[in-house]
């Protein structure tokens, strides 16, 4: 019986200190298609999540009475009284930040060539993106690439990157939340 318990506790282990690697990419040209594959056992099992295609969806007009046509608003919803109760937004934050440390990025890289159709305006916002990129370039290890388009309004893309997720990093701090007093007055405060 102790023999099958230590078996458990070392396959549990090995379970939790085994990284997971997550590759996705998503490319707009004119649709949208993503695609990500999740590897454990350093690649030796592995699956991909598929190819999807996505086209931009025609608006819906708004119905009458909702909040897009001027309707009223009614009571505060559920999510407003979890987010107002006390101390649960710095615990989300500190959870993100957590969580976040736990991730190892590998690789990401973005190609983006964007054009609207003043070109002054394509400028403004250039001006703007191009030392944003320069900046998060300098923190992180994200390759960005912006190429101008002057003579047309164009927004393509292509997004790709590569993670580690080690378990055991993130299954402390998700513990850490779930347990927290805010976390359970935000609850309380759900069902109220």
């Amino acid at each position: 019986m102790l023999i099958a318990a230590l078996v458990i506790v070392v396959f549990l282990g090995f379970m939790l200190w085994t990284p997971i690697d997550l590759e996705l990419a998503a490319k707009r040209d004119p649709e949208l298609r993503v695609r990500a594959r999740v590897a454990w056992l350093y690649g030796l099992v592995s699956k991909n999540l598929g190819s999807r295609e996505h086209q931009a969806q025609p608006a819906r007009p708004a119905t009458p009475g909702s909040k897009a046509n001027g309707g009223s608003r009614g009571a505060p919803s559920r999510f407003w009284r979890i987010v107002r109760s006390k101390g649960f937004p710095a615990a989300v934050l500190r959870l993100f930040r957590r969580l976040v440390a736990g991730i190892d990025l590998r690789r990401a890289e973005l190609w983006a060539r964007a054009g609207l159709d003043d070109p002054a305006d394509t400028g403004r916002l250039l001006a703007f993106l191009f030392p944003l990129a320069r900046y998060l370039q300098s923190v992180s290890r994200l390759r960005i690439d912006i190429e101008p388009d002057f003579v047309e309004q164009v927004f393509f893309f292509h997004v790709r990157g590569d993670l580690r997720i080690v378990p055991c990093r993130i299954i402390g701090p998700v513990l850490v939340f779930a347990v927290s007093p805010a976390t359970v007055r935000a609850i309380l405060a759900a069902r109220a």
